[in-house]
This record gives structure tokens, sequence and C-alpha cells, in this order.
């Protein structure tokens, strides 16, 4: 139950107080020249889709996988390293975002590759804990819901892999927001 409440109200409500209270500082606040939504605009949306929309939809599909198949989690020990790799991967990511770094102007690839890489291990101990769960069951049926799950799992390692934009010569490797442009 703690874990779903730090889930639930952590990093999105965090977020939300931050851009609240520079919101209504004085324009002459030091940090209402850092905290332009244009920098908390990265977070926010880092923060809602990785922070907290992902470990919770992984934590549903290690779940369905366990339940649907009729038998225990694979690997217990495997779930917590990815909620751990998942953690890490959006607290390095915030900070990264927070302080100006981000890997150019692609909507939910800000971050950069290598906290990208601490999620994509994130989602292969998932995806592995799925897989090896499956592969467990007791029948010989697969639910739908676990080719989904595991499906999208695999294709969202794919998409962390690939970056469109990075292969043109006047991409920006690694961003600094300039708020002043």
């Amino acid at each position: 139950m703690r874990e779903i409440l730090c889930r639930r109200f952590g990093f999105p409500a965090n977020t939300k107080l931050k851009t609240i209270s520079v919101a209504y500082a004085p324009p002459s606040h030091p940090l209402r020249t850092t905290r332009t939504a244009r920098r908390l605009r990265p977070i926010h949306t880092n923060d809602t889709f990785y922070a907290w929309a992902s470990p919770a939809l992984i934590g549903l599909a290690l779940y369905i996988s366990a339940k649907s198949s009729g038998t225990r989690l694979y690997s217990a020990k495997l779930a917590w390293t990815t909620l751990v790799l998942l953690n890490i991967a959006a607290i390095a990511g915030t900070i990264a975002l927070d302080l100006g770094y981000n890997n150019g102007g692609q909507e939910y690839r800000e971050w950069l590759w290598w906290i990208r890489a601490i999620l994509g291990a994130g989602l292969v101990t998932a995806a592995w804990n799925m897989i090896a769960t499956v592969a467990r069951r007791e029948g010989k049926d697969i639910y739908l819901s676990n080719w989904y799950t595991i499906g999208g799992t695999l294709w969202t390692i794919v998409i962390m892999l690939v970056k469109p934009g990075e292969h043109d010569e006047n991409h920006p490797k690694y961003l600094i927001m300039d708020d002043d442009r």
C-alpha cells in the first residue's frame, strides 16, 4: 500500500507543487527565471509518464501475468529490481531536466541516453519477469491480456532504443535549455 501511495502522489504531486509555487513567485525571485514552462513542461510530462503511469502499468501487467497464468510471479526480487531501476531513472531524469539537460525537442524523449538506458534496463527486467511467469503457466493457453502486456513492454523497449532525429547532423545530442532565446 505504501508503494501505491508513493507512486500515486509522489512525483506528479511534487512537480505540480513546484509549478504552482513558482507560478506565484514574484518576478524578481531567482527560481522564477529558471523554472519557466520550457523547463517545467518536460519535467511534468516525463514524470507523469515515466514516474507514475509506467510503473503502475508494469505492476498491473506483472499482477495480470501471474493471476491469468494461475501461477506465482516468476521472481519477486526481479520485480523489486524493476521498481528500483524505474525509480532511479525517474529521479535522475527529473534532476537532469530540472538542471536544463535534455535530449532535444523530442516529446517524451527528453531524457539523456544513460537515463533512458536505466529505464530500458527496468523494462527488460519487467518483460523477462512477465515472459518467465507466463512460461510457467498451468494451462496451455495464453490469455490475450498477456500477449498485449508483454508485447507492449517489448515495443516500449524498442522505442527506447530508436531515436529518430539523432541521425540528423544538426540535431544537438545534449541540449542545455536556454530560457533567454
